[in-house]
Formats: structure tokens, C-alpha cells, sequence
């Protein structure tokens, strides 16, 4: 229904559903590239028009579009974009890291500096440790205009003329129609054969005539071609018998028009003398978006011969009023008239002139027409008042397009913004409160049921104030999906319900294949892998202060092996902190598949979250074995045959190999150790053997201790004996 004469003053209205536009200033109309450039994509004030600003910077028509399906797919998009700027801003957070263990050693002397007091260390220690400590910003998410997919709703027609002028230019060398209107500067070639043969060439002079042999001149100057051609014959019928003619167009003259108004480039022109107004357009770069489109003016002399409506010959082809320029033609563009734009479920989105008898249903057929998903009931038209306030018009188009009533499709008025929703099988869920001040200034909130209200309940439909603020929330969840990938019947992305389990998806799916080897299966989840990154990091990050602390302590007496042996000992944890820093967080899970049905009320049937990956690969045919042995490498897989079988081939344990801490990483990606009994190593597994740790005991310096704690007793007692103690 329509609301007469109702307005509404200084109302924000807020959505709090994920990626709804936010409020952005208008920029300053009246001066052209006013504005500061945005970024991420945002198009700059200077790249919209003053029209397609005045629309698509405006905050309350921004507000008043509200989230389809296109929007959502542009948001989902858009929170891709960030999420992986995120993890560009984690690796490069993680390159200084790695770069610091790369520094040279400091030699002695540097050592000996810090052991000195009141000598500071170097100002990339001090701040190494905060490197990863810096928040980076969020990036600039630029508000959402109101075209598909975010992007801003253009004027519609213009973007005809951008191509390169030269595309249009009008060839002159087709044969020209019996309509041809024959002007000076136009060659006429005369072929006549038979009793007489002869080829002449005549060009109409400025006075519009041409000469033939013993007939003398004829005036041929807004003749047609057809016209020409018969008058020629019969007047060289007059003088010869037994003879055929054929008169053909040689070389066309040229016109000169001015093409002046709201066109990019005004100026004088000369055409062909087969151009029409649309050919004089393209050369003039055609109308600038301040133009008109659909009362384009041809003035000859001091009247006006035609008038062009761009939108016949855009929307349905019909270029029976685009008129052959005559030289001395002038075409006028005058400004543009009155623009509404449409947005939503049409087929064509944009800004379109409309004339001053143009109704609602006439500006959704210039938009092509609505889409099937289009909802007619409610058609929203968004209107400037001269007080710029806004009022909004519900208006019920299927009330004229099934009963042609003329009440349910109204004029629209210039600067309409009407918007067309998507129908939804369900009205969701939704939470709306109104934040109204009091007159003290205090805050009150008032709670509306929305579902009342939009069934004509008036205490639940209230009637908004000045300062008001409407807050809508919805229960609306995004869609969760997970990815199936490798050796699965129907491998891809699944979408998946609330609490959904992995033999369920499985199922529809169509299960594994043949070739499927479950038991190496790799379950992986995004929650997992930011813990594991994290809890990474973290590590990583108090080593690093370990290693400078340990670096920077002062070793007071110490030889010239011992700081060497410290700081080798150093370089070694720097070594491998640089290797562990380096490893990238996988976040997999241990899971034991089987067929869905087995599979389907077990305790090893996990339930799905959003951004789950399963991926099944073919059976393998080797055993990895890696660590302390003398060739790490893969082995062939052989039925029956234990660990030792496999460390023999791989040519035996190397002398620091640590036997009774080696372990068996099953192909599912759990961990098997004390395997002296195991002889069960199936294929994809990997024998893991690590290196020991010994501590290395520095015996000269312990020598040394010792002899001088020998040396100073026996001092002692000789002394004491001197004395006769």
C-alpha cells in the first residue's frame, strides 16, 4: 500500500547481517573528482557521474537495498579476499622471523661488549621481540553500491559510445540504394554500349549538374539515385537508338555537420555523404552522461527535421527516424532529463531516462523485464523529497499485470530509486527493536515483533520519529560446505546441515571407490590448523627470546673454546628454530573410515563443521623410512616383512641413531613406538628414527679446573708444614 504524504526524518536503519553496506559520506556533487581515492577496489568518485553518484553514494538508498542473493555471493567473496590477505600478513610476519636466524654469528669481541656494563645490545635485539607483536589493520571493505555483486548501477546506454571511433566510421565504397539523394561532389560513371559505345565520368558540379554529349546539362540536385538514372536514359534516349545504358556511383561526396550540446566532442565534421546521426555521434565520441539519449535534435536551416530516441534503436533495433545527414546539418544533444534508476531482480539494473508520462511498469520493461525470482508484491520505490527526506512506496505490481488495475502501478517521479526484491519461499527469523531518545535524552528501547507488523498490527508498526534507530537482526546462517577429494565416487563440495555427520555426506557422495585406500586418508579442519599455527607460533616466539637472553648472558673468566662452544650451541638452536619456523600448520585429525553404512552410528563417525577437507588417495606401494639411517628413502612395500626387514634396506641404523626411541607414523597419521615385537608395516607407513642427544663433556676445561683445585692443597699444606702446624 502506499503511504501518502508520510516521510521520515534523520532515521538510520541498521542491519546487523554479515557484509551489509556501511554508511559512507556523499561526496560533494557540485565539483567533479572531489574525493579522496579509496581502495580495495572501491570506484573512485571521479569514475561515476554526477547521476550515478547522486544514487549509488547515497547512504539511505545504500541502507534500503537489502541482502540477496547476489549480494551474499558478492560478500562470501569478499570475506574470501580477507581471509587471504590474512594469511599473506601471517607468512610475511613470518619471513623477518626467519630472516633474523639467518644473521651472522657475533664474533668475541661482540660478545665481550655485552658482557661490559652499561653496554646495551643492539637495537634489532631489543626489537626483534616485537615484531610479532605489530596488529596489522583490517583492510578497507568499501560500502556496497547498488549494482549486482556490490558493484555501482551505471547509466544505461552510454557505455555504447566508449568503444574506439574509428569501429563506426560509415565505409564508403557499397553500392548505395535507389534512395541515394544526389548532391554536388558525387560521380556518376556512364557506361552505354551497343549502337554507341562510350564510359563517361561526370561529377555534379556546385550547381547540381552534370554534362552529357549532345544532350548538355541536367540538373540532378535532390534527385534520387532511381530518379537520376531514369532521367539520364530518357534524355539519351532522345538522341541515339539501339543502345543500353548502366549508370553506377563512383566516388560519394562528403558532408559537413556540427554536432554541438552535451557531447564529448563538439565540433564541425565531415562525413560521409552516407552518414547518418548515430555516425555523427560516434565521431563526436558520443553524448557525455549529462546528455540526453532520447531527444537527440537534427536542425536543418532554421527547422527542426528530427527528432532521435536512442532507446528504439538500443532496446528494439528501430533506426527508422536515424536521417542521412545533408552537409550544413547540425545535431543538437541537449541535457539530460529525468532519470530513475532501478536495482534488484530485474534484468537489466541501471540508471534510465524516462519522460514525463513514464509509470512503474514502463521503467521495469526498460529494464528488461523482471527475473523469476523477482517478488511483485512488494515493489519499492524510493523517492527524494525536495526537503531531502526520503519516503518509501510499497506498491503490489501484480494487482495491474493480472488485473490491469491502474492504481497498483503509479508514476514514477524523477530521481525514483525502485527496487525489486527476490521471493523466498520462508520469511526468516528476525529481531527488530526501535532505539528512541526521550526528550531528557535519554535511550529507550522499544521491541517490535516484525511478523505482527508486517501483518497490520498498528501497536506493532510504529510510527518513526526524528533521531530514531531501527536495529534489524537476522537468524539467517550462511550455508557450511566441506570438500571431498581423491578416490570418492562423487568427489567435490558438499553442503552440509547443522550437526551433519561424515558417513551422511559420504552417502550422497556414492562412497569410496575401488582404488580407495581409507587407512591413509588425510581429515583436515580450519579450526585445528589456526590452533596448531598458533600454539606454533607461540613456540617459536619464547625460544626467541631464550636464544637472546642465553646469547646476551655474560660468562664471566670464560676461554676463548668456551665462548665458541656457546656460541655453536647457539647457532645450532637458531638452525633449528629457522626449520621449525618454517613448518606450515596442517590441522589434521586422526580418523578411521569404512564404508558409509558401517561407518553410520559408531563413535568413529565425526560430526562436520564448516571448512572440513577429506581426501582419500590410492593405495601406496612403499615404506618411507627417515632419520638416523644411512640412505633415508622409500622402500617397496613387501607382505609379512617387519622393521628390521626395512632398516636393513635402507643399509642399517648410522652411528647416531638412537634405537630405542624410534617410532612408526601410520599411514592414518597416528604414531606407533616400542615396536622391537611389531612386525605389522603396511603400506604409506613411515620407520622414524631420530638421533641421539648426548651431552658432550668439555674435558680440558674440566682438567684444568681440577688441576688448579690440586695445586692451591698443596699449597696449602706446604705452607701449614712451614710452620710446623
Amino acid at each position: 500500500p502506499q503511504v501518502g504524504g508520510a516521510t521520515v526524518t534523520q532515521v538510520t536503519v541498521t542491519q546487523s547481517a554479515p557484509g551489509q553496506a556501511a554508511q559512507a559520506p556523499a561526496a560533494d556533487l557540485g565539483r567533479p573528482g572531489v574525493g579522496q581515492a579509496q581502495v580495495g577496489g572501491a570506484p573512485e568518485p571521479e569514475e561515476l557521474s554526477r547521476i550515478e553518484a547522486v544514487f549509488n553514494l547515497d547512504p539511505i538508498r545504500q541502507f534500503t537495498v537489502p541482502m540477496g542473493t547476489e549480494q551474499i555471493a558478492f560478500q562470501r567473496r569478499a570475506a574470501q579476499e580477507q581471509q587471504q590477505q590474512q594469511q599473506q600478513q601471517q607468512a610475511s610476519q613470518q619471513q623477518p622471523r626467519q630472516s633474523q636466524f639467518n644473521e651472522q654469528q657475533p664474533n668475541q669481541q661482540r660478545l665481550e661488549l655485552q658482557q661490559q656494563p652499561g653496554v646495551q645490545p643492539p637495537p634489532q635485539q631489543q626489537q626483534s621481540s616485537d615484531r610479532g607483536q605489530q596488529i596489522s589493520e583490517p583492510p578497507y571493505q568499501p560500502p556496497a553500491m547498488l549494482g549486482p555483486y556490490g558493484a555501482p548501477l551505471r547509466q544505461y546506454g552510454y557505455a555504447m559510445f566508449a568503444s574506439n571511433v574509428s569501429t563506426f566510421a560509415p565505409v564508403d565504397d557499397i553500392p548505395v540504394g535507389p534512395d541515394y539523394v544526389m548532391g554536388p561532389g558525387d560521380d556518376l560513371t556512364i557506361n552505354v554500349w551497343g549502337a554507341v559505345d562510350s564510359t563517361l565520368v561526370k561529377t555534379v558540379d556546385r550547381n547540381g549538374r552534370i554534362v552529357l554529349p549532345k544532350v548538355g546539362d541536367l540538373r540532378i540536385w535532390g534527385l534520387t539515385f532511381a530518379q537520376a538514372d531514369r532521367l539520364i536514359r530518357e534524355q539519351l534516349s532522345r538522341y541515339f537508338r539501339g543502345f543500353q545504358t548502366s549508370v553506377t556511383m563512383g566516388r560519394l561526396r562528403t558532408v559537413s555537420v556540427h554536432v554541438v550540446g552535451e557531447v564529448c566532442q563538439p565540433g564541425a565534421y565531415t562525413l560521409s555523404a552516407l552518414s547518418t546521426v548515430t555516425n555523427a555521434l560516434f565521431s563526436a565520441g558520443g553524448p557525455t552522461k549529462l546528455g540526453t539519449l532520447r531527444d537527440v535534435r537534427l536542425i536543418r536551416g532554421t527547422s527542426q527535421v528530427a527528432k532521435l530516441d536512442l532507446y528504439d534503436f538500443l532496446q528494439r533495433g528501430d533506426r527508422t527516424r536515424d536521417f542521412r545527414l545533408e552537409s550544413g546539418d547540425t545535431i543538437f544533444v541537449p541535457t539530460i532529463g529525468d532519470v530513475v534508476a532501478v536495482a534488484g531482480e530485474v534484468k537489466r539494473p541501471a540508471i534510465y531516462e524516462v519522460q514525463s508520462t513514464t509509470r512503474l511498469s514502463d521503467v521495469v520493461e526498460l529494464a528488461g523485464g523482471v527475473t523469476p525470482t523477482s517478488y511483485l508484491r512488494r515493489v519499492q520505490v524510493v523517492r527524494s523529497l525536495p526537503s531531502a527526506e526520503r519516503v518509501t512506496l510499497d506498491v503490489d505490481l501484480t494487482g495491474y499485470y493480472l488485473k490491469g488495475d491502474e492504481k497498483d502501478n503509479p508514476p514514477v517521479n524523477a530521481g525514483d530509486l525502485v527496487l525489486i526484491l527476490a521471493s523466498r519461499s520462508g520469511a526468516p527469523s528476525v529481531r527488530r527493536s526501535v532505539v528512541r531518545r526521550r526528550p531528557d535524552l535519554s535511550m529507550e528501547v522499544v521491541a517490535v515483533n516484525l511478523k505482527k507488523a508486517w501483518t497490520g498490527e498498528p501497536e506493532q508498526d510504529l510510527l518513526l520519529k526524528p533521531l530514531d534507530e531501527v536495529m534489524v537482526r537476522t537468524e539467517l546462517k550462511p550455508a557450511r560446505s566441506i570438500t571431498l577429494t581423491g578416490q570418492v565416487v562423487r568427489p567435490g563440495v558438499y553442503t552440509i546441515a547443522e550437526g551433519e555427520r561424515l558417513s551422511s555426506v559420504l552417502a550422497r557422495a556414492g562412497g569410496f571407490t575401488e582404488r580407495a585406500s581409507l587407512k591413509a586418508a588425510v581429515f583436515t579442519r580450519a579450526s585445528l590448523r589456526k590452533v596448531e599455527q598458533e600454539q606454533l607460533d607461540a613456540f617459536v616466539k619464547a625460544q626467541e627470546q631464550r636464544i637472546l637472553s642465553t646469547a646476551s648472558t655474560a660468562v664471566v673468566g670464560a676461554d676463548r673454546e668456551e665462548v665458541a662452544s656457546q656460541q655453536a650451541a647457539i647457532q645450532a638452536r637458531r638452525e633449528m628454530l629457522k626449520l621449525l619456523a618454517s613448518k606450515v600448520a596442517v590441522g589434521r585429525m586422526v580418523v578411521h573410515l569404512d564404508a558409509p553404512d558401517k561407518l553410520q552410528g559408531t563413535d568413529k563417525d565425526v560430526v562436520l563443521i564448516e571448512g572440513d577437507t577429506l581426501d582419500v588417495p590410492e593405495p601406496a606401494q612403499s615404506v618411507l623410512v627417515l632419520g638416523a639411517v644411512r640412505n633415508a628413502t622409500s622402500v617397496q612395500f613387501k607382505p609379512g616383512a617387519g622393521v628390521d626387514y626395512y632398516i636393513n634396506r635402507v643399509g642399517g641404523f648410522s652411528k647416531e641413531a638412537d634405537k630405542k626411541e624410534a617410532y612408526i607414523a601410520k599411514a592414518d597419521g597416528s604414531a606407533m613406538a616400542s615396536f622391537t615385537n611389531v612386525r605389522d608395516v603396511e603400506p604409506g607407513d613411515s620407520i622414524i628414527v631420530p638421533a641421539k642427544a648426548e651431552e658432550k663433556t668439555r674435558w680440558l676445561p674440566t682438567f684444568s679446573s681440577v688441576a688448579q683445585i690440586i695445586g692451591s692443597t698443596l699449597l696449602g699444606l706446604a705452607a701449614l708444614t712451614a710452620l710446623g702446624l
